[in-house]
């Protein structure tokens, strides 16, 4: 009996290989192309939110200097603003992710500045606190578009920075 079982499982037909690949080549075609979807949209997003993260950074550390005079830092919220603005301009001009006009994008971004310190919550419900250093909350859901599908994505990204 073992040797009929033996030889049940080890007839070959020629062309069996040909089937097997024919009917294999389409998952591993959808297998690869949503890998490739994926990462794209993962690094879209990292890049839109490391430009964000970079103009919260440069906002935060628009600081007037008397303040240093007197142990009390602080800065000019509208200073604060635009130079985040320029920098958030300045890292997203000429990618090609983005299904909106860079302006516009701007435009839609929320700043919270709080020369003074204190604390800011933003739309996910994460709270952020800071002593009587100056923190700068910011938040966008900016429209990207993938690349294979073209229709449009709108992840919630946020980013938060303390002067140090």
């Amino acid at each position: 009996m073992y040797t009929k079982r033996r030889q049940i499982f080890t007839i070959h037909h020629h062309g069996q290989s040909l089937v097997i690949i024919a009917l294999m080549l389409p998952m591993l075609t959808i297998m690869m192309f949503g890998g490739l979807m994926f990462t794209q949209r993962v690094h879209d997003r990292m890049v839109v939110e490391a430009a964000l993260q970079h103009a919260a950074r440069a906002s935060a550390h628009a600081v007037q200097y008397r303040g240093f005079a007197t142990d009390q830092p602080t800065i000019d919220a509208t200073r604060a603003q635009a130079l985040g603005r320029a920098v958030l301009r300045a890292n997203l001009v000429g990618l090609s992710v983005l299904d909106e006009p860079v302006d516009d994008l701007i435009e839609r971004v929320e700043w919270t500045i709080l020369p003074r310190g204190g604390s800011c919550v933003l739309p996910s419900g994460r709270s952020i606190t800071s002593g009587s250093a100056p923190l700068v909350c910011v938040s966008i859901s900016p429209r990207l578009r993938g690349i294979f599908t073209g229709e449009p994505w709108m992840p919630l990204l946020e980013a938060a920075e303390v002067m140090d």
